[in-house]
């Protein structure tokens, strides 16, 4: 697995750090935030109807928006938290971070 391109000024950068079993702390860059806002903002200027997967989708962008902006908990379904359980597993790399 190349390690290049790893670090945390990386546009889009996702930190989650697993606290205990239930609980993550997650940081993102702005860019993911922003891009999501964008994203709504457009499909509800579409006015046009959305299925029933996609409403749920946009449903859950806006929580987590609001949340975020906020500095509020948000919780995570079931196996959204197994998902990022697993990727802390499989994809876990080790980085050393000092003064340079």
């Amino acid at each position: 697995m190349p390690i290049g391109g790893l670090g945390l000024a990386v546009r889009g950068v996702e930190i989650h750090l697993p606290l205990d079993p239930v609980i993550t702390l997650a940081m993102y860059c702005d860019t993911i935030t922003s891009t999501m806002r964008e994203f709504v903002l457009h499909v509800e200027k579409q006015k046009q109807p959305l299925g029933e997967d996609e409403e749920a989708a946009i449903t859950r962008m806006k929580s987590f928006l609001a949340a975020a902006g906020a500095g509020k908990p948000i919780l995570l379904e079931p196996e959204t938290a197994l998902f990022f359980n697993e990727l802390q597993v499989c994809l876990q790399t080790v980085s050393c971070f000092e003064p340079s």
